[in-house]
Parts: C-alpha cells; structure tokens; sequence
C-alpha cells in the first residue's frame, strides 16, 4: 500500500505508465517508461532528433489471438527508451528481421503474427484510435496519450550512424537490473 509520504513522482509512476504498444514501420522498437525494461543501460543520445535515453530488452505478456485467453511472452531486444515518446512502439520490420520465418498478416489495423511453421499466432494487435495496439495480457491500464481526433507518426527511423553512435555509448555502459 502506498503511503502518503512517498514523493509524487513515485506515488504516480505506476498509474502513468504507458501500456499502448503500436506497431509501427520504422525500423527500431521503442518504450516511453523506464519501468518497462527487464534489462537497461544507460545511453543517453537521440535518435531521429528524438531523445533516448538507454536501450535495453522488453518482455511483454500478449493474448495470441482474438478470442483466445492463451498467452505468451514476446521478448524484444534493443529497445530504445523514449521518454517523451507518445507511446511504445513495436517495429513490425524489426520484428520480422529478429523472426524471419515468422508469418505476419495485416488487414487493416488488425495484425497477426504467426509461428515459424505459421500454425500458431504468437501476438495479435486490434485497431485502436486508428492504430494497430498489440493485445497485452490482463489488459493492464495505465495513461494513455493517444486520441480519436489527432493523426500520429509513430514510427522512429534510425540511421545506420544515429544507431552506431548509439551502440558505441552502450559498450561503454553496464547492464543494470
């Protein structure tokens, strides 16, 4: 239970993190809330002159198909952490270069993602305020920043030198928990 001693900032951070994962078509995975990382280092910069500051893995807890209560964990790597990101984003050409025999269908907003021999989903996104969100497990809430009314360019692209100087900063990091 939370005290009403703790700082604001501590007290918030739980309701104000951000559970929208776009799929998006740039070319690296990213996540507003420092939170969502398993694995994290320190690597302040920007990328497509927005400001990063680490890079680590996501695991996140997705429903496999509509209808269905399976679930499974889908572990990203390399994610960007973009604080002042409206959302996260999933790279779906990320994705399928680290799952290359991986089925993707997309209709529309709606995506599926499918298993090497393409018999088994393995995430699904549904349309949402014109987007495609993945579908997390539980259906967690947190804020969101995303509306009907506005048009979004989510979608981050690095170049091959944003992302070297990027991995030069990271090899001089620790790993941190």
């Amino acid at each position: 239970m939370k005290s009403k001693s703790q700082p604001k900032s501590e007290q918030s951070n739980t309701y104000n993190r951000c559970w929208d994962w776009i799929v998006t078509d740039g070319n690296c995975h990213y996540a507003k809330n420092r939170a969502t990382f398993r694995s994290y280092r320190r690597a302040p910069g920007k990328i497509g002159g927005s400001r990063v500051l680490g890079v680590g893995s996501v695991e996140l807890r997705v429903r496999r198909c509509s209808g269905d209560g399976e679930i499974n964990t889908l572990v990203l790597d390399n994610v960007l952490h973009m604080p002042n990101a409206r959302c996260n984003g999933l790279s779906l050409p990320k994705y399928r270069e680290t799952h290359p025999l991986t089925g993707v269908d997309d209709e529309g907003d709606h995506v599926e993602a499918r298993s090497d021999d393409g018999s088994e989903p393995e995430w699904y996104a549904e349309g949402y305020h014109g987007l495609s969100r993945v579908v997390l497990a539980g259906e967690p809430q947190g804020e969101s920043h995303l509306s009907d009314d506005e048009h979004y360019m989510l979608s981050v692209m690095a170049s091959n030198e944003e992302m070297e100087k990027l991995w030069q900063r990271v090899r001089n990091r620790s790993w941190v928990a």
